[in-house]
């Protein structure tokens, strides 16, 4: 179970997230829906353990992870972030299982309309097809939390369909929050 309690973030002057208390379940599918700029991003990160400068405490099955945060980003969670961090100079498929060199996992398969370009260099294919690519890369480490910065921001309705159905899928068997200016 994902805690955060007292959240407090605040970027020079300006706080962003203010007094925030939330609990997640083990599972499920999360949508945090917000304007451009309201912190959705920010939570994300601070979820996924990416930033230590907050106030507050996160929990992970009731224990502080703060201290920790490296070590619980690499066994609990995974991204698809916003702009992708896709490596520019790898191939589409060394992108997709970049993260077995990390985390042992069983190969995979590219789907999503993929595989006939997974020998492509990643400066050909459109954003929509780095999103896909993204959504895939996720895939190669079997995280507890799935952590998601507007999944579908550069897709066609066809695919964001398909990835928001995958999401949901997974959503069975691990925690996804979403986060979307979109509704």
């Amino acid at each position: 179970m994902l805690e955060v309690c007292r959240l407090n973030k605040r970027y020079h002057y300006q706080k962003v997230l203010k007094d925030i208390h939330l609990c997640f379940p083990d599972s499920g599918l999360i949508s945090i829906v917000g304007p451009s700029g309201c912190g959705k991003t920010t939570l994300l990160h601070i979820l996924g353990g990416l930033d230590k400068d907050f106030q507050g405490d996160l929990l992970w099955n009731h224990k502080s992870v703060k201290r920790h945060l490296t070590r619980y980003r690499r066994r609990h969670v995974s991204f698809i972030f916003q702009q992708f961090h896709l490596i520019m100079w790898l191939s589409m498929k060394h992108n997709v299982s970049l993260p077995r060199f990390f985390h042992r996992q069983p190969r995979m398969s590219l789907s999503l309309s993929l595989q006939e370009l997974q020998h492509q260099s990643m400066a050909s294919l459109s954003m929509g097809q780095r999103q896909r690519l993204a959504y895939l890369r996720s895939h190669f480490h079997r995280s507890d939390i799935l952590l998601c910065d507007e999944p579908t921001g550069s897709l066609d309705p066809q695919y964001a369909d398909s990835v928001m159905q995958l999401l949901k899928e997974e959503s069975q068997t691990r925690l996804v929050i979403l986060v979307s200016h979109d509704e």
